[in-house]
């Protein structure tokens, strides 16, 4: 949540309000990559896909993981039912289950954190795109929520 201290701004006081009403579950923490990007797994014919670039892997929520993986994005792998797929197959592979609005929370802070970046002149995009970008995030999170 220390990820809107600096966002004094209102555009991002309903993204602040829902996570506080949307804290993940308490869990053991985990071992995480904290990076867990395409270019970050390797995916061979004949064995298994291996991960590299541990440097940001830290013990954690494992629903932050997914998050990354996911980036908030509308149709997460550019497949129907995306998200709930991820979330079985962490379940089937033998993690504890992970419920959306978990990794919605980790989404729409990463979400914040682009935006405070951006407006820091330290992001990728302008602070009007990170915004619209954890608008619709939020959006989605509060549409799964009602």
């Amino acid at each position: 949540m220390r990820v809107f201290d600096d966002l004094e701004d209102t555009e991002a006081k309903p993204a602040r309000e829902w996570t506080a009403h949307h804290l993940p579950e308490d869990r053991a923490a985990v071992l995480v990559h904290g990076d867990l990007l395409g270019q970050n797994i390797l995916v061979f014919p004949d064995r298994r896909p291996a991960v590299i670039d541990w440097e940001f892997s830290r013990m954690g929520d494992p629903a932050f993981d997914l998050a990354i993986v996911t980036r908030g994005v509308r149709r997460p792998f550019q497949m129907a039912r995306g998200l709930d797929r991820l979330l079985d197959a962490y379940a089937a592979a033998g993690g504890d289950p992970i419920q959306r609005t978990e990794m919605q929370f980790y989404e729409i802070c990463l979400a914040a954190q682009w935006y405070r970046e951006a407006f820091q002149e330290r992001g990728s995009e302008p602070p009007d795109q990170a915004l619209a970008k954890l608008k619709g995030i939020l959006h989605r999170a509060e549409e799964s929520t009602r």
